[in-house]
């Protein structure tokens, strides 16, 4: 299901491209955009909702950490930095483009290399934070962490 929240000046062309976009990238993915809502807002927002069926031992959930499991990115930290500075006109063009273009790729790669591994823990790293998330399966796991600055891209 699509999910667009769009302002209503925005520009016919670029909501299309939005919706052609998430279309492509789903069809990229293997599954069908069967409909979705739109709502109007002040500021252009996008997102996918996912239905489907997965089995309960290779799902990876906050609270499937392990002792002695390492954390593993599936893309770089601070995308969250560079989009707030291009909502205020102050994102270099090059730093615009490099976060578009991780934005854009899927995570089949990390997904089926975690399913391969038997891996269990997992989360989406985004609005908390690295910190705010890795708590979160902190909470949800009962193990501790420990993050290496050093290691952090």
């Amino acid at each position: 299901l699509n999910i667009a929240a769009l302002p209503p000046d925005l520009p016919t062309e670029i909501s299309s491209e939005i919706l052609r976009g998430g279309a492509e990238k789903s069809r990229e993915a293997g599954v069908v955009v069967v409909g979705g809502h739109t709502i109007q807002d002040k500021e252009p927002k996008y997102g996918l909702v996912a239905l489907g069926f997965v089995h309960p031992q290779k799902m990876l959930t906050k609270a499937g950490l392990r002792p002695g499991d390492a954390l593993a990115l599936t893309k770089p930290l601070g995308f969250g930095v560079t989009t707030t500075a291009l909502k205020q006109q102050k994102a270099a063009p090059e730093d615009v483009a490099e976060v578009v273009g991780w934005m854009v790729k899927l995570n089949r790669s990390a997904a089926e290399l975690a399913v391969e591994f038997g891996l269990r823990g997992g989360t989406d790293v985004t609005g908390f934070s690295l910190l705010g998330h890795g708590m979160e399966m902190v909470d949800a796991s009962h193990v501790g962490l420990r993050f290496f600055s050093d290691k952090i891209p």
